[in-house]
């Protein structure tokens, strides 16, 4: 089943709503390996690639509206590095090189 799920920490830190003044960022994965999302900002609709445990993003189309603070290029940025991914209870995680940890997200109630 598809769920959303709502970004909760950023390159390892949670975030605040300073970075993201108007909403969470969040990623939907759907069948066909579509992906779609949001930055806090703009909406995007992509793809990934999943091998075993190996994930990779593609953020593909983006909506253009201009945005305050720097959370949408952080989070754009920390989504271009993942390498791999976790599920562990509900909490999605989602790895670099070397299982650097960029972004944790917990399902959208």
């Amino acid at each position: 089943s598809s769920k959303t799920w709502n970004l909760e920490s950023l390159m390892g830190k949670a975030i605040s709503s300073n970075d993201f003044t108007s909403a969470i960022p969040s990623l939907l994965f759907s069948k066909d390996s579509k992906l779609s999302g949001f930055t806090g900002c703009n909406n995007f609709n992509g793809s990934f690639n999943l091998s075993g445990m190996g994930l990779g993003i593609d953020p593909g189309a983006m909506t253009k509206k201009a945005c305050a603070g720097d959370g949408e290029k952080k989070f754009l940025n920390a989504l271009s590095q993942v390498k791999s991914f976790d599920i562990t209870g509900d909490k999605l995680k989602l790895f670099g090189d070397g299982g650097k940890d960029l972004l944790s997200f917990v399902p959208k109630l």
